[in-house]
């Protein structure tokens, strides 16, 4: 085939089909078989040339990634235009419509290449076309079944399961969101994360232990579907009310802050994905409880109301409120583990399996003698930090 650009290969094709679409009623299955083997022929001349493109993107950055850029937009434009023919599909004979399923699959096939290699790049904030969202859902949809048909078995409160099936429908976020609306690909690619890891903690978690997990990883992933922000609203306010003696709260967490603040920091280690480290995220925590506690000292129930009642009208309000929901509730988990639960607690959600560390920039090249003893260093100083929270905390 000769070297084209790939924008030029995909509309050179598109025009080939609409104008088959066009043609008279007469029957062409010839035609049309042809033209599902050229399109064939060209997502794989693409993803051959794409391939070309990733490698040369690794030694030199110059322009080629507005060549991929370019390559997404156009495969956007031509899956929504064919998208708009097969919603007319009535009107063609089955070998037209046919074609146009191809077309379609062989272009999300494409975009789905171009995210897996290209993550980084401007595309990602296009949003994706509605066709490309369904062959994603699809992908997982096994999973996603085997989620609700285990939590709707386990009799989880009405809040978690209503929320992911509406989730699992519509995964795009809506305008009521931290996210800004329609917020492209990346969309996908928390989707994706969230299912993977909500079928492996259902596989894994016992019925007795499986509502709180689902409940720690919505929360630790800021899951910001309305109604699950508006149910821990009322959740937080039930908190609230619990505190019989405000004054003696605030003492005693003035007395864990400064018993926390000893505790040596690691860089980069996360338990929700911001920039602080551990202790600066227990701390802010409870920095946040102090100063509602002080609230309520003085019967500052409208900014009480105002601090917890997420306004939905702004992205920043939302996101501030997630965060500061998110610190809450991990400080509360922290005070109910009792001695043991907290080490493993911390392993569980901070070292992999093989013993590699989360969340590191010096990780990123596996095979390096340097990089492996970065990550035995670090495993070493998370020892000694959970050593000084059992012994000094516990």
């Amino acid at each position: 085939m000769e070297l084209l650009k790939i924008e030029d290969l995909l509309n050179s094709l598109w025009q080939e089909i609409e104008l088959y679409l066009s043609e008279s009623e007469e029957l062409n299955l010839q035609k049309a078989n042809s033209l599902r083997k050229k399109t064939n022929v060209v997502i794989e001349e693409a993803e051959r040339q794409l391939s070309y493109t990733l490698i040369e993107l690794g030694h030199n950055h110059n322009g080629k990634g507005h060549r991929v850029d370019a390559v997404m937009e156009q495969a956007i434009a031509l899956s929504l235009k064919a998208d708009t023919h097969l919603s007319k599909a009535h009107l063609y004979h089955p070998y037209r419509t046919e074609l146009l399923e191809c077309f379609l699959a062989s272009l999300d096939r494409l975009m789905l290449n171009i995210r897996s290699k290209f993550s980084h790049l401007q595309y990602a904030k296009l949003s994706p076309p509605l066709h490309y969202v369904g062959y994603i859902q699809a992908m997982e949809i096994n999973k996603v079944e085997y989620i609700i048909k285990t939590i709707q078995e386990a009799n989880l409160h009405a809040i978690i399961v209503s929320s992911l099936q509406d989730y699992f429908v519509n995964p795009m976020p809506s305008n009521h969101s931290s996210r800004t609306p329609n917020d492209g690909f990346s969309s996908l690619d928390y989707f994706v994360g969230l299912v993977e890891s909500l079928y492996e903690i259902c596989r894994k978690t016992s019925t007795f232990e499986l509502e709180e997990a689902i409940y720690y990883e919505l929360i630790n992933r800021n899951f910001n579907r309305v109604q699950f922000i508006r149910a821990l609203v009322s959740y937080y306010r039930k908190i609230l009310d619990k505190v019989e003696d405000p004054i003696d709260e605030i003492g005693r967490l003035f007395v864990m802050q400064k018993e926390i603040s000893k505790i040596p920091v690691i860089s980069g280690m996360a338990y929700i994905h911001s920039d602080a480290g551990l202790k600066e995220f227990v701390l802010r925590a409870i920095s946040i409880e102090i100063r509602f506690l002080k609230n309520m000292i003085k019967h500052r129930e409208q900014e009480v109301a105002y601090l917890i009642g997420p306004t939905f009208s702004t992205q920043r309000n939302i996101v501030q409120f997630l965060m500061m929901f998110n610190a809450l509730f991990n400080l509360s988990f922290l005070r109910r583990t009792g001695k043991g639960s907290l080490p493993q607690f911390i392993r569980q959600n901070f070292i992999r399996a093989n013993g590699e560390t989360f969340s590191l920039g010096s990780l990123q090249k596996k095979n390096s003698v340097t990089d492996r003893k970065n990550a035995q260093g670090l495993v070493e100083m998370l020892s000694k930090m959970i050593e000084y929270i059992t012994r000094n905390y516990l």
